[in-house]
């Protein structure tokens, strides 16, 4: 019918599909786990050099004072015997100082008011002794000295003072080393602990979910009777059940719906006459059903009237499941018994139209095509109620649109109708369809048409009639390619003896 051709372009229309883009779920539950532990072993690793980097300097700081106060003890014993004693011990003791553990050593007494500083390493100066003194004020004994900074341990025992100094430049080359190999073996924990969650996750949602996605993707393939095994989280198992109740209570009901369909096949198919005795005319009809039997029932019918004319019909009922095939029955009964009385087709569609609308719902209606082919008068007359357009293919090639149109049966109250009639010649044939054919869709979203009809009827106008009608079907077939066949097909090819 016009309004499913709508609704099928309207799904084909590229701008109404909303292109989502997806990423998959355990990707992103691994991409969140490995991003919290990596944040975490971050701020592990920060956190553990800052306490390294205070821990090394607190006991760089605590060893030098350590050295003063050993020092001082020696150098109380000495002074009595002389600055030069004492400034030897200290040389002594700076220079036993080896560069590599010790950076930057240094050694300074404050001997009342006499300064001396080791000369060992050439590092006295008046600069460094005073900085050594400013490290009295810094409670981490940190001072500078010509932009680096030094580490102080002090001891004092009556006027004698004690400096042992290193670089912390140097000390924190030491440190960094030190901190860089706890960063590595921190980095490769993590990493093993990465890997095991990896895992774990994989096991415990990534391997459940892929299979429920398996399960799910054969579901709507078909596969009615799938099930969702049991899973050991509750989360995952509570989706498992709602989705198996839902596939049962799904199955069960498809199964109610294919058995109501398939009755209404049934009933669709006792309507089709047999055609195989039908004097004065070589007919062919080909009926091919919808892929899935729903909303369109189309029958035909050939019934010999009284004055020995033959009326020809092609109808499409709009409806569902076994109503609308009752409803095919009920118009096939009512065409038949209006036949039977009234010759003018015009009229036998209005009293077929008031009987179909007292007894059927308002949301029930059809279209139809008669054609009455009377062979005494050489005359064919033909009304429409909505349905597709007929065609004559006349003897001589011409192939004439039989135009005549009329409302929908069912939806107007006062409806009118108008009977046509054409002379035919020995040869002439007559083709009717229903819009299953012209309302096909391609793959592409394109109908067939009518222009395309009318191109297959002319290519193919001398062949039998039922090698003509097949070969209609076949082109409208491969038109249609993979896609569904979303209406009911007919096509009845007559020639007129």
């Amino acid at each position: 019918m016009p309004h499913i051709l709508q609704v099928i372009k309207k799904m084909n229309d590229p701008q109404n599909k909303t292109q989502v883009k997806r990423r998959a779920l355990i990707r992103r539950v691994v991409l969140a786990a490995n991003l919290s532990l990596a944040c975490i072993l971050g701020f592990f690793i920060i956190w553990n050099s800052y306490v390294e980097w205070h821990t090394h300097i607190a006991e760089k700081k605590n060893a030098l004072e350590n050295e003063s106060r050993i020092l001082i003890r020696s150098v109380v014993s000495l002074k009595h015997q002389g600055r030069d004693v004492v400034e030897n011990f200290i040389n002594s003791a700076c220079g036993a100082m080896q560069e590599s553990t010790s950076p930057g050593h240094h050694i300074a007494v404050l001997l009342d008011d006499d300064v001396i500083q080791a000369k060992a390493h050439h590092r006295a100066s008046p600069e460094l002794f005073a900085a050594m003194q400013n490290a009295i004020h810094n409670p981490k004994g940190i001072a500078s000295i010509e932009q680096r900074d030094i580490v102080v341990g002090i001891s004092n025992i009556d006027n004698v003072t004690v400096y042992v100094s290193e670089y912390l430049s140097d000390i924190r080359q030491i440190i960094i080393t030190q901190v860089t190999r706890s960063i590595v073996s921190i980095i490769l924990v993590g990493l093993t602990i990465a890997i095991v969650l990896n895992i774990i996750l994989h096991r415990m949602i990534a391997l459940p979910l892929n299979a429920m996605v398996d399960i799910v993707r054969q579901f709507a393939y078909g596969r009615r009777d799938c099930r969702m095994p049991d899973v050991n989280t509750n989360e995952l198992g509570a989706l498992a059940d709602e989705f198996n109740h839902m596939a049962a209570v799904i199955e069960t009901a498809e199964k109610d719906r294919n058995a109501r369909l398939e009755k209404a096949r049934q009933i669709q198919q006792n309507l089709f006459p047999d055609i195989s005795s039908v004097k004065d005319v070589e007919i062919a009809c080909l009926f091919y059903p919808a892929s899935e039997a729903g909303a369109d029932y189309d029958y035909y019918d050939v019934i010999r009237l009284k004055d020995n004319s033959i009326l020809l019909c092609v109808v499409d009922v709009i409806g569902y499941d076994v109503p609308a095939a009752m409803s095919a029955a009920m118009l096939k009964a009512l065409i038949k018994e209006a036949a039977e009385e009234e010759n003018d087709l015009s009229k036998l569609i209005s009293q077929v139209h008031v009987a179909f609308s007292e007894v059927m719902p308002e949301s029930d209606y059809a279209t139809m095509f008669l054609a009455r082919w009377s062979v005494s008068e050489r005359l064919l007359y033909y009304a429409n109620a909505g349905q597709e357009l007929g065609y004559l293919v006349k003897s001589n090639a011409h192939i004439e649109q039989l135009n005549v149109s009329g409302p929908i049966l069912g939806l107007e109250s006062s409806p009118h109708w108008t009977q046509q009639s054409v002379n035919i010649d020995e040869g002439d044939r007559l083709i009717l369809l229903t819009d299953g054919v012209t309302e096909t869709v391609s793959p592409q979203g394109e109908p067939f048409g009518r222009e395309r009809t009318k191109q297959i009827i002319e290519k193919y106008r001398q062949q039998p009639v039922e090698e003509f009608a097949e070969h209609l079907i076949n082109y409208v077939t491969r038109f249609r390619g993979s896609g569904p066949q979303l209406d009911d097909i007919t096509v009845m090819a007559v020639d007129l003896l």
